[in-house]
């Protein structure tokens, strides 16, 4: 007899649109894991909130029903990423922590954690010796999951439409400028200023 073929195994990502109409193959900006054989997704134009996930060990499949609205749209999902074995997510808000089960039904669970503060792009975000760094509208700060620190009181001004040592403030109208990056034991930050130039200062 012949096999059966499953008719709900999508590419990345089924959503709905606005009007409730199906849409198969959107494109998210965001992709991480593995965690559990899963992949995720999100970034999803329109469900900003949810989070998508593939079939264990089957990146190339994501059924319709596997998605979780994690935060309301206007909060928005920004960045996910593996920390050692833990998938975790940033919102604009705060950052969640995600639980995959793979027992029975695969089902996926997420909760808040203890940060508080959330990122202003996608890529404000880096993960080094030391926890994971953000970078949210009033500063840089530094979290290992639990309650976060504000490592930038010395440049604090920047972030408050003031110069600083000569430094124009940061411009949060290009936040896709934004960007963290960890190299060696140093951290990057990169952003783009109110006087139109690229800026980058090591911690």
């Amino acid at each position: 007899a012949a096999g059966t073929v499953n008719l709900n195994h999508f590419q990345p990502v089924p959503t709905v649109d606005d009007t409730g109409a199906t849409v198969l193959a959107q494109p998210v900006p965001v992709l991480f894991g593995p965690a559990n054989g899963l992949i995720f997704g999100l970034g999803d134009p329109y469900r900003p909130g949810h989070l998508y996930w593939c079939i264990p060990d089957q990146p190339d499949h994501w059924p319709s029903g596997s998605n979780l609205e994690i935060c309301p749209p206007s909060e928005e999902l920004m960045a996910g990423f593996m920390a050692a074995s833990q998938p975790m997510c940033f919102s604009r808000e705060r950052l969640y922590a995600i639980y995959p089960n793979l027992s029975g039904l695969v089902e996926v669970t997420a909760t808040t954690t203890a940060c508080r503060r959330g990122i202003v792009g996608r890529h404000a975000f880096a993960i080094g010796l030391g926890g994971i760094y953000g970078v949210s509208r009033d500063g840089i700060f530094q979290t290992a999951g639990g309650a976060e620190d504000v490592i930038s009181q010395q440049i604090f001004r920047l972030f408050e439409d003031q110069t600083w040592n000569g430094y124009a403030p940061v411009d949060w109208d290009f936040p896709k400028v934004i960007r963290l990056a960890i190299s060696q034991d140093f951290l990057y930050f990169q952003y783009q200023d109110t006087g139109g130039n690229r800026r980058v200062l090591v911690y």
